[in-house]
């Protein structure tokens, strides 16, 4: 009985050191050109160049290369791309549902109607809806906070 008792201690301790080691909910990537820090008294630091190993990070601010312990730090914030695919699609949906109203007056009214390259028309119009809705999405960032002492990462979408 004592045997399994002490067993069973060993197995639970070595998966708590072992789990405690890669407890940090740290971003996907080593090094960001952007990134915002967040400490533990609630301030926020804008760095560049920040690098991040196993259990610190080193970054850039004010001119001087600083390197810090992930215990210090509560949240990364760090850029992860655009919201130019949504903006497509919004803009391409947006503009076929216009190309439907459309279509609906002109066929329900007698005075009027559809020429044969109405089709052709009506795609390019949804393609440049598409178009500029992925311009203006590719304007807007999409940023991801990561709490370094949470096991869940958190979107944070900014406009």
């Amino acid at each position: 009985m004592m045997r399994k008792s002490i067993t069973i201690l060993i197995f639970s301790l070595s998966f708590v050191f072992v789990y405690g080691q890669s407890a940090y909910n740290l971003p996907p990537e080593n090094f960001y050109e952007e990134a915002t820090l967040g400490f533990r008294n609630f301030q926020r630091l804008p760095v560049q160049n920040l690098r991040i190993t196993d259990d610190s990070i080193q970054y850039y601010s004010r001119g001087k290369i600083h390197n810090l312990h992930l215990d210090e730090i509560s949240f990364i914030r760090v850029k992860e791309g655009t919201k130019a695919g949504q903006g497509a699609l919004i803009g391409a949906g947006s503009a076929a549902a216009i190309s439907l109203m459309a279509v609906m007056d002109v066929q329900t009214d007698p005075d009027y109607e559809l020429k044969d390259n109405a089709g052709g028309t009506i795609l390019l119009f949804v393609l440049g809806g598409a178009a500029v809705g992925g311009i203006i999405g590719s304007t807007v960032q999409v940023e991801k906070s990561y709490y370094i002492h949470a096991s869940a990462e958190i979107e944070n979408n900014s406009y």
